[in-house]
């Protein structure tokens, strides 16, 4: 999760692959050490590659960015760590 904001009001992005449409609700799910965890969170646009989070996620937080067509809830992964601004 990345925040992005210059003397505006920062906002909170994740890339638009980590954002899952889950019975019409978008979903993203959060890293939780080795386990994914499914959250819902309301978007607000897009910036580039990346999905604006209004609500659900705070800035920090780690998100499973690929893949999340396949993830359950409390699934078991792999964590690893990418930045992108």
């Amino acid at each position: 999760v990345a925040t992005s904001g210059a003397g505006a009001t920062a906002v909170v992005t994740v890339p638009d692959s980590a954002v899952g449409d889950f019975a019409g609700n978008p979903r993203v799910f959060v890293v939780d050490g080795t386990t994914a965890h499914e959250r819902p969170v309301e978007t607000e646009g897009q910036v580039g590659e990346r999905r604006i989070v209004k609500k659900g996620l705070e800035a920090g937080e780690r998100v499973v960015a690929s893949g999340v067509d396949k993830m359950t809830d409390g699934a078991t992964i792999a964590a690893r760590s990418e930045t992108k601004p």
